[in-house]
């Protein structure tokens, strides 16, 4: 019996586990105004339906099929980057689209 119980034990968990994460949304990027083009910057789509999704208790942000271009994605918990077969991700070369991140302070211990 002692050895039935710790088999279905995990079992439980794991059926628990799953069950919970199931109920997790889907953000599509082309509900958020992506383009299927790869002239088109879709960094604010990207990063709106990664807010969303984090702000809801986390989930999947979709990218469908096609060719989308982008500058900086700022990912947040709980939020998982799905690319569906047949997508790609190209990274925009202007510099104005690519949104430096605050560098930290640092001092020399000489001043």
């Amino acid at each position: 019996m002692k050895s039935v119980c710790v088999y279905l034990f995990p079992l439980l968990v794991l059926t628990c586990y799953s069950q919970e994460r199931s109920n997790v949304g889907e953000y599509n990027i082309l509900d958020y105004g992506a383009k299927k083009d790869s002239s088109f910057l879709s960094s604010e789509a990207i990063n709106q339906a990664i807010t969303d999704c984090s702000a809801n208790g986390g989930g999947r942000v979709v990218i469908p099929a096609g060719k989308y271009k982008s500058g900086t994605i700022l990912m947040k918990d709980y939020v998982e980057l799905y690319f569906e077969p047949g997508s790609y991700l190209y990274a925009s070369i202007d510099p104005k689209d690519i949104c430096r991140q605050p560098q930290p302070e640092y001092r020399s211990e000489k001043e």
